[in-house]
């Protein structure tokens, strides 16, 4: 999660690459004259940081002409480890004595986004389901918050992505790079055509280049064909297993070794698989292990030997398919249509695998 967060908040939003002459203009309520503030522009946690001293009357003017009108920034002071906000030109920003920063709709915009992701009412009831979970007694009380965590994680993806939606800000394109991985194609499509005066970020780019990809994996739409290595060091192929299979669903769960996630999930697919094997449910796992050892190992300790297993050691199938990110499970229907995809730890299948039995 670290990781992530570093990734939204630290980088400079290259909108705007011309200034208008006008200051950015703070207030600081609750400071003493000849206090510090420090302000980050750039893309990682080392980057350089910039000194804002507070006068007497607690409004300052701090002039840099090498940014932006509008910068993605962080802010800190001696009791926060830094508070990102937008930092627009000409603008108010009232600075509390926690560090947050308002004054700005862009900013308030922004604030309110980034607490359903990183903080805030929404975060903190998925980091209690989390909690609840982990503690839970029974196996009854660990599905429950289970299924918990997975409606509230839902519920944030929902809210971001109305929130990417209708995004005019710039810092938008940072927070919607992070959620490349559970955006579908026609979402990321729908982002991409508003945000066309983007061309050129690397962001921009970025979200481009996995779209151009996953353009083809959209729910309805036919599964490419992929060829693989099983257990037994024969070549596997998907269509030609559909050829021969016999039932209504099918799960592709794509996972590595190394993966925490990916075999923290192995025993709730295992769970739905072991409920509907005989109804007509199959499980494909993709490996992306570059060597057969620990994939094997993993397969053995996992208990997921029941369904097939392949490895793909140069991962051809994860770019065929623009998997920016594992844990991924497709679920297709007899004929290799998709029916869900879903991305994560949290991802449930569950409900599309018994429709297609049912």
């Amino acid at each position: 999660m670290k990781r992530y967060t570093s990734l939204i908040i630290c980088v400079l939003l290259s909108i705007v690459t011309t200034t208008n002459g006008q200051d950015f203009i703070f207030k600081f309520d609750g400071y003493r004259s000849g206090d510090t503030v420090y302000l980050q522009f750039g893309t990682e946690y080392r980057s350089p940081r910039y000194p804002v001293i507070v006068n007497k009357s607690g409004d300052v003017a701090y002039k840099n002409d090498s940014i932006g009108n509008i910068v993605l920034a962080k802010l800190y002071t001696r009791t926060n480890y830094g508070i990102p906000f937008v930092l627009e030109r000409g603008k108010v920003h009232t600075v509390n004595k926690g560090g947050y920063v308002s004054g700005s709709i862009d900013n308030d915009s922004f604030q309110k986004i980034y607490n359903t992701i990183w903080g805030g009412e929404v975060f903190e009831k998925i980091l209690e389901a989390s909690r609840l979970r982990d503690s839970a007694k029974t196996e009854r009380e660990k599905n429950f918050y289970y299924d918990l965590l997975i409606k509230r994680n839902n519920d944030r993806d929902r809210a971001v992505k109305k929130f990417l939606e209708t995004d005019t800000l710039g810092v938008g394109l940072y927070i919607a790079y992070v959620l490349r991985l559970t955006a579908t194609p026609k979402e990321m499509k729908l982002w991409l055509d508003n945000h066309k005066r983007f061309m050129g970020d690397q962001y921009y780019n970025g979200m481009m280049n996995i779209y151009s990809a996953q353009r083809n994996t959209d729910i309805g739409m036919k599964l490419a064909n992929f060829q693989a290595v099983d257990t037994s060091g024969k070549n596997f192929d998907l269509y030609s297993f559909l050829k021969n299979f016999k039932g209504n669903a099918i799960v592709l769960d794509f996972w590595a070794s190394w993966c925490h996630a990916c075999r923290e999930k192995s025993p709730k697919l295992l769970e739905l698989y072991n409920k509907y094997k005989d109804s007509g449910m199959a499980v494909i796992g993709i490996s992306s292990d570059k060597t057969e050892d620990p994939w094997l190992k993993a397969i053995r300790k996992d208990k997921t030997g029941a369904w097939v297993q392949v490895i793909d050691k140069t991962n051809v199938t994860g770019k065929l398919y623009g998997i920016p990110a594992i844990p991924k499970t497709f679920v297709l229907d007899k004929k290799g249509i998709i029916q869900y995809y879903g991305v994560g730890g949290l991802a449930d299948e569950k409900e599309t695998v018994e429709k297609l039995i049912k």
